[in-house]
């Protein structure tokens, strides 16, 4: 994949993301070629290529662009609470919300899942590199990931959900022991 900081390169880039979220708002994702993609954007298949092995890559870095920047935000945190994280996280859904919705409209739900816990595990991972019990962290932070990730695709999933602040509440209220501090052990 393409790591370079050419302005043409990453415009192209671009337009391939956004040529395939407007197909994806006029047809079901299955029926999305590669072509069409390049048709939409105007460029070539070979362009297409430089940057993405298929079409779900398209998805994937787009969601992993997002959570990198979701993850600069948490890392600027002096101590990292459960609040924090929750709430950082719910702010990526209510910002990115119409293409999160999308994306879980025409079935790429595991794209979402996977960059979710991919974010929440690069995360954690830093946060165990501090924390004196290594092992119970690791574990700790597993689950916490897993539960998160869940958590947070079904709330967005709801028609009404609650405000991102009631969410980090309730995520506090199911992890009782992680309230204080994330891994805190």
């Amino acid at each position: 994949m393409y790591t370079g900081e050419n302005r043409i390169a990453l415009q192209s880039r671009a337009w391939l993301i956004e040529a395939l979220w407007a197909l994806m708002e006029e047809m079901p994702y299955q029926k999305i070629s590669v072509k069409g993609i390049c048709a939409r954007a105007d460029l070539s298949r070979q362009t297409f290529y430089h940057f993405f092995n298929q079409k779900a890559d398209i998805l994937s870095f787009w969601v992993a662009q997002r959570y990198q920047e979701t993850l600069l935000r948490l890392e600027k945190t002096k101590a990292v609470f459960l609040v924090e994280v929750t709430e950082i996280l719910s702010d990526f859904f209510v910002q990115n919300r119409v293409k999160l919705r999308l994306l879980i409209a025409q079935g790429q739900e595991e794209i979402l899942r996977q960059g979710i816990a991919a974010a929440l595990s690069d995360f954690s991972r830093k946060m165990v590199s501090t924390c004196q019990k290594k092992q119970v962290c690791s574990y700790v932070n597993a689950f916490c990931t897993g539960g998160i990730v869940q958590a947070l695709i079904c709330w967005f999933k709801e028609d009404a959900p609650l405000c991102p602040e009631k969410f980090s509440a309730l995520l506090q209220q199911l992890l009782p022991t992680l309230g204080t501090a994330w891994p805190g052990i």
